[in-house]
């Protein structure tokens, strides 16, 4: 059985996989520079936050690391809905900059300080 800390890694790593997954399709999406642009600084952000994270090894506090890897996991179902339905780049950008932002979020709590 798996430890809440192997739980939590599994989950991260999920996620960041969805988000490098969904990278390519918002690229597709984007017309024009300044879009690709703001895909890519997105993209870097948020590898750089799942990366730290995983590295932290998720271990503060459990209840809080447990509550930013959920406004996470909700963050990113946002914005495979947002990719589903086929919304304008913008709009799923601005859903992926909040998912960055929780993974960011997420990253503070990991390591406990």
């Amino acid at each position: 059985m798996p430890t809440p800390a192997e739980e939590r890694f599994q989950a991260v790593a999920e996620n960041w996989f969805a988000t490098m997954n969904g990278y390519y399709s918002d690229m597709a999406a984007t017309k024009t520079v300044d879009d690709a642009k703001a895909v890519e600084v997105n993209y870097r952000a948020a590898e750089i936050a799942y990366l730290a994270a995983l590295e932290k090894g998720l271990k503060g506090d459990g209840d809080e690391v447990d509550a930013a890897l959920d406004a996470l996991k909700k963050a990113n179902a946002a914005v495979k809905k947002s990719r589903e339905k086929g919304e304008a780049i913008g709009k799923l950008l601005a859903k992926a900059t909040a998912a960055t932002e929780k993974a960011t979020d997420l990253v503070a709590k990991a390591g406990g300080g």
